[in-house]
């Protein structure tokens, strides 16, 4: 109630602007914009099952929108008739999109006088794609950020307002990199988009060489993470598989099998073998390309389970290094962090 009343009473926010976005960072971002700006309508995803049990969930932007007093509307396709209709009858200045989950027609593009801003999470045209810090993650970048730019009838190809640098830890997962980057960017998203309406930012082309989400260098060619894309492929080397665990938490996961059991790396060290005092207790079956306990350790997974084990579970990877098991889960078990 307090929330909706503040928002009828707030006479500073200008520019009409209609937001898109899904996710829970775009739920954050939308209630930042809210304090400055007068969001006409939100348009976000259709409510899908989530979790083991399938329950209909509103999305996070939407529940969002909702405590902020806004109108929620969830086309099921943004090329759907009704969506024009209705954004045209809003009369919007600008549009900003963050995370939405389908690209948006150029119809609807013309329909805002200032455009339609995105939130891209790489520095462009690094990265294009909808799993930008994934990739920079699993190629070992040192730095990315975002780059808040308008969008046209291409995969992230049209003119940048501003860049925001920010430097990749040595243990960021997705998550941690995103959650990072979104609680220190929100001012230059208001300062950036306050003056571009104002006319005080000139858009400009992107420059140098594109790269692409896939995990093959292709060029014009995206991927949308699956949960298979997971799967561990121990031939890779010993880096890859260390930035594959933290690239890809909380989704898809980074897994392999062990005992027939799905088993999720989460987190891993990775060592020079000479700097690691310990057997490794597992080893790979690289024909299965699985991973099992090494006959002296037939009793490790046992002992892990159980809470007893003293040594620290590792293997030695192909490349001659050693990935020891800092946190995971077993199939049907609980989180383990050691």
């Amino acid at each position: 109630m307090c929330t909706i009343q503040t928002y009828k009473m707030n006479t500073k926010k200008t520019s009409n602007l209609i937001f898109f976005g899904t996710s829970n960072f775009s739920a954050e971002i939308l209630e930042f914009l809210f304090e400055s700006f007068n969001i006409s309508l939100v348009v976000s995803n259709k409510d899908k099952p989530v979790g083991r049990k399938k329950l209909i969930l509103p999305t996070p932007v939407k529940k969002k929108a909702i405590e902020l007093g806004l109108e929620v509307f969830q086309p099921g396709k943004l090329s759907d008739p009704t969506v024009e209709n209705l954004l045209t009858s809003k009369n919007p200045e600008i549009g900003f999109i963050v995370s939405y989950g389908e690209i948006v027609p150029k119809k609807l593009i013309d329909i805002f006088p200032k455009g339609i801003v995105n939130l891209h999470f790489s520095i462009l045209p690094k990265y294009r794609g909808a799993t930008p810090v994934q990739f920079a993650i699993l190629n070992g970048e040192k730095v990315s950020g975002a780059t808040l730019f308008l969008i046209d009838d291409g995969m992230d190809t049209g003119k940048v307002l501003s860049f925001f640098e920010e430097e990749i830890l040595l243990k960021d997962t997705a998550e941690s990199f995103i959650l990072r980057l979104v609680s220190k960017i929100k001012p230059w998203i208001k300062e950036t988009l306050k003056n571009y309406i104002l006319g005080k930012i000139s858009p400009k082309d992107q420059a140098g060489a594109p790269s692409f989400c896939n995990f093959d260098n292709s060029p014009q060619k995206t991927t949308l993470l699956k949960k298979e894309d997971g799967r561990i492929d121990w031939s890779k080397t010993s880096f890859f598989i260390e930035a594959m665990t933290r690239a890809f938490f909380p989704f898809p996961g980074a897994f392999t099998f062990l005992s027939g059991k799905r088993f999720q790396l989460i987190n891993c060290d990775l060592l020079e073998k000479d700097n690691f005092n310990q057997e490794e207790t597992f080893e790979i079956d690289f024909k299965e390309n699985i991973i099992k306990p090494k006959e002296k350790f037939s009793k490790v997974l046992n002992e892990l389970l159980a809470g007893h084990l003293k040594i620290l579970p590792s293997v030695m990877t192909s490349d001659g290094r050693v990935l020891v098991f800092r946190r995971f889960r077993l199939e049907g078990k609980r989180e383990f962090v050691l």
